[in-house]
């Protein structure tokens, strides 16, 4: 049976446009409609929505680590090699196929490796994470233990993701990375120096009689136990992750700035973006404080002789 056309015609002619009633139905419909799909993918990320605090901040940390974060990115290469990374929509680590090169630091060859470095576990110890506020935009004051100056801080949170090293407030983070209740004490300095009359010295190419000499006590050795670790002293460490950056490390033995590859997480401080920078930090500085032998002229010691 065949349909005249003159009625679809009518009808599409006919139709009236719709009305101001009519399109604020719509952008109310459309609104919520928005709200609820907003709503269905918080549960279906978080489990919940009522995980974020008043304060835009999430009330719990998903991940150990701030690489954590990045999505599984199998590279541009064409192997596959079977490796581990974190989903944060899951929060544990899943198997995913890495093309063998590129690719982000949420990379690992182990199950046990994913594990060890994004998930959150109150056995394992944050304090020498960096300060991390995270991707997002928020500004929740939120506490972080500084390796640098071995104290807590203060610094403002995204509000999303950063690291562990992340304490709602000061007295927690103290109570977990400053050991409050065995405090450290700084040993007694004392500066004071004793005088005596002493026989004459020789001291740099002249001769001196008479002249006090200050003998200092044992505190240089407790001021040197206070000081940092020179990051110039520590050994190359190329990191556990799987990038090739190009670095560079002082080496006390040759004394000068070499050429290494990162992998582009871990590691210490001795590595440096440039070698002038290495150069600048440790080997000039070196160079500058080095100590300088002594030399005694012939005819000097000649006089110092005679004169015994």
């Amino acid at each position: 049976m065949k349909f005249p056309s003159k009625l679809y015609t009518h009808t599409a002619r006919t139709s009236p446009p719709l009305s101001s009633s009519s399109s604020s139905s719509m952008a109310l419909f459309n609104k919520w409609w928005i709200l609820c799909a907003v709503s269905l993918s918080c549960f279906a990320r978080f489990g919940s929505c009522r995980q974020h605090r008043a304060d835009g901040a999430q009330s719990q940390l998903l991940i150990f680590n701030e690489l954590c974060a990045q999505k599984d990115d199998p590279g541009p290469c064409k192997a596959i090699k079977g490796r581990f990374f974190f989903n944060v929509d899951a929060g544990l680590c899943e198997l995913f196929e890495y093309g063998g090169c590129g690719g982000n630091a949420n990379n690992f060859k182990t199950l046990e490796a994913c594990e060890e470095a994004c998930v959150v576990s109150e056995s394992k110890n944050p304090c020498h994470l960096a300060e991390a506020p995270g991707p997002c935009r928020g500004l929740a004051t939120r506490y972080f233990f500084d390796t640098a100056s071995q104290q807590c801080r203060h610094f403002f949170y995204g509000g999303c993701f950063g690291n562990a090293n992340n304490f709602r407030s000061m007295a927690d983070c103290q109570a977990k990375c400053q050991n409050p209740v065995n405090p450290t004490m700084a040993p007694e300095v004392h500066t004071a120096r004793r005088v005596s009359m002493v026989q004459p010295t020789i001291v740099a190419e002249r001769l001196t009689a008479g002249e006090p000499e200050i003998q200092r006590n044992e505190t240089n050795q407790a001021l040197k136990d206070m000081r940092p670790t020179d990051p110039c002293s520590r050994p190359v460490e190329i990191g556990n992750c799987e990038d090739a950056e190009k670095r560079f490390a002082y080496s006390p033995q040759s004394r000068r700035c070499h050429i290494f590859r990162y992998s582009g997480c871990g590691g210490n401080e001795n590595n440096f973006t440039s070698r002038k920078e290495c150069s600048i930090k440790c080997a000039r500085r070196r160079k500058a404080h080095g100590k300088k032998m002594i030399r005694i002229r012939k005819k000097n010691l000649d006089i110092i002789q005679r004169s015994v």
